[in-house]
C-alpha cells in the first residue's frame, strides 16, 4: 500500500513536474515572441528615424536653396534698381545736354543771322556808295 502511495505520489510529483516545465516552455517561447516583436518595432523605429532624417536633411537642403534664391532675387532686384536710377540719371543728363545744344544752336544761329545781316548791310552800303560814284 505504501509503494502504491509513493508511485501515485511520484506519478503526481511526475505530472506537475512536466506541467511546470510545459509553463516554462510556454513562458519562455512568450518571452521569445515579445522579445522579436520589440526587435522587429526597434528596426522599424531604425528606420522611420532614418527616413526621417533624410527628410530633414532633404528640407534643409531645399531651405537652404530657397534662401540662396531668395538673396539672388534681392541682389538682382537692388542691381536693376540701381541700374534704372543710372539710366534715369542718365536720360536727364543727356535731356540738359539738348536743351543746352538747343540753346547754343539758337544762339549760334542768331550770331549767324547777325553776321550774315551785318555783312549784307555792309554789302549793300558797299554798292550803294558805288552807285552813288
Amino acid at each position: 500500500d505504501q509503494k502504491r502511495a509513493l508511485e501515485e505520489s511520484l506519478k503526481v510529483a511526475r505530472s506537475e513536474g512536466e506541467r511546470a516545465m510545459s509553463e516554462v516552455e510556454g513562458e519562455r517561447r512568450e518571452r521569445d515572441r515579445a522579445k522579436a516583436l520589440a526587435q522587429s518595432v526597434c528596426e522599424q523605429l531604425a528606420a522611420i528615424e532614418a527616413e526621417y532624417g533624410k527628410g530633414m536633411a532633404s528640407a534643409e537642403q531645399q531651405i537652404s536653396e530657397l534662401e540662396r534664391m531668395v538673396g539672388d532675387g534681392l541682389r538682382r532686384e537692388e542691381s536693376l534698381q540701381k541700374d534704372a536710377k543710372r539710366l534715369q540719371e542718365a536720360v536727364q543728363e543727356a535731356e540738359r545736354a539738348s536743351e543746352d545744344a538747343e540753346r547754343r544752336g539758337a544762339d549760334e544761329a542768331r550770331r549767324l543771322v547777325e553776321e550774315l545781316q551785318t555783312e549784307r548791310d555792309r554789302h549793300e552800303r558797299e554798292l550803294q556808295t558805288e552807285r552813288d560814284a
